[in-house]
């Protein structure tokens, strides 16, 4: 009887450090090479005026908010005026890194396009690192931005909430312009901060039920082995 109290507390053991060390993971940012236009509260981003600088603000229609939406890069940017957001590079025609937020607020999901005219001079394309923070880390994703249209969509599951979106062209890359890019959940204010995303209940992993049924078997035979005797 000693033997299986001393298996069954080994088995509780492991299965206790198991869970500790290799928590279940579960996705709080999604990237999407598609243009999927399917989110909650989703709006178009205006701008009223023609505007130039390294930063740009557009906002969202009234009926949703008329929300602030800002455009910043290293670079000098031009806004076209009273229609919906379509932005070029203000010197050469090409866009190096481009970063989206809600001045003061957060919003819940993405989709823009970066287009690119591959093989002429002004636009090489190459790949765009897509950086977003939310409001519990960061989440990377990298994709190549071919001829014409490069749909991305970003949404954010569990209540996560974003941020700001980067995205920055490696090496020579650069795309031509951004157009009519759509914003989802913009709010001004303080997102909720973690656990958001945690879920309340947690199923065991395929690993710790393995360890489960290793610790398992000892103790079955030993009953066995005690019911014969």
């Amino acid at each position: 009887m000693r033997q299986i109290h001393r298996l069954f507390w080994g088995t509780v053991l492991v299965t206790a450090l198991s869970l500790t060390a290799s928590p279940p993971a579960h996705a709080h940012i999604e990237f999407e090479e598609i243009n999927d236009p399917q989110q909650p509260n989703q709006a178009n981003i205006f701008f009223k005026d023609a505007s130039s600088g390294t930063t740009l603000v557009g906002s969202t229609s009234t009926n949703k908010g008329d929300v602030p939406v800002a455009f910043s890069s290293t670079e000098s940017l031009i806004a076209s005026g009273n229609g919906q957001a379509y932005i070029v590079a203000a010197d050469d025609g090409n866009i190096e890194n481009l970063t989206i937020t809600v001045p003061g607020g957060f919003y819940t999901g993405l989709i823009f396009d970066p287009q690119t005219n591959v093989g002429q001079d002004k636009d090489p394309g190459g790949t765009a690192d897509v950086s977003v923070v939310a409001n519990d880390g960061l989440f990377t994703h990298s994709y190549n931005l071919g001829n014409g249209s490069n749909y991305l969509t970003i949404i954010a599951t569990g209540g996560e909430s974003i941020l700001s979106t980067t995205l920055n062209m490696e090496g020579a890359g650069s795309f031509a312009d951004l157009k009519q890019p759509r914003i989802s959940g913009a709010a001004i204010g303080t997102p909720t901060p973690a656990p958001t995303g945690t879920p309340t209940s947690v199923a065991p992993e395929p690993c710790t039920l393995a360890l489960l049924g290793a610790g398992a078997l000892p103790l079955l035979r030993l009953r066995r082995r005690a019911r014969k005797a």
